[in-house]
């Protein structure tokens, strides 16, 4: 996970994104530099649908440090714009963010065109 998902901060390879999972409008950041998309620990407790992983992740952080990932929430239907994606998100305490669409979510929707 990337420096940019642990404190907040934008860099040339995020975009943030307001989207909305099961009703409740989400910050969302698209980031290069995550492995896998996740879930914030206390919006997906709120949720319907968070399931034991079946495979358990050690989510290795800019800092260094290890994360234990041991929940998820698979094929979670969210909206930005009119539109809806469908991805497995993996449930992490995360700092600032409520989403974090990683290289896995752009992988899945590559290639891509954006106007900067």
């Amino acid at each position: 996970m990337s420096k940019e998902a642990l404190d907040g901060g934008e860099s040339s390879t995020t975009m943030r994104l307001h989207g909305w999972v099961q009703g409740r409008e989400v910050l969302m950041l698209v980031d290069s530099g995550s492995s896998h998309s996740f879930i914030c620990e206390s919006l997906a407790a709120q949720l319907q649908g968070v399931v034991k992983a079946k495979h358990p992740l050690a989510v290795r952080v800019a800092n260094g440090g290890v994360m234990r990932c041991d929940q998820e929430l698979p094929v979670c239907p969210w909206q930005n714009h009119g539109v809806t994606f469908n991805n497995n998100l993996k449930v992490l305490p995360l700092g600032c963010y409520d989403v974090i669409l990683g290289i896995d979510w752009l992988a899945q929707h590559s290639p891509m065109k954006v106007h900067w």
